[in-house]
């Protein structure tokens, strides 16, 4: 089954089950340990970055507001899942965040 596939099969979910979300990209974090030189987070233009010392002050949503969103996708509803951000496995509570 391909990406196609996957979207056509989300969209009938979509409208059989109500207009719910099917689909949740989550930006948990915007933490990275890599310097992509395409990433915005690496170049420094991220509201994460303070002028003029360019030190950078992580943002993470914290469980409680991951549980707060995904309790508002409607229960059941989602096929798919994606932690991101930054890195998501650099947080340690990447676990429990999934279970949610």
């Amino acid at each position: 089954m391909g990406y196609l596939d996957y979207v056509k099969h989300g969209r009938k979910l979509f409208v059989k089950r109500g207009q719910l979300p099917v689909y949740l990209v989550y930006f948990i974090t915007d933490a990275c340990n890599a310097k992509c030189k395409h990433c915005l987070l690496a170049d420094g233009a991220h509201p994460g970055w303070e002028e003029p010392s360019m030190t950078y002050r992580k943002q993470e949503l914290s469980l409680e507001e991951i549980d707060k969103v995904s309790a508002s996708m409607g229960k059941g509803s989602l096929m798919f899942l994606l932690p991101t951000g930054g890195e998501p496995f650099l947080r340690k509570d990447i676990g429990e965040i999934i279970k949610i």
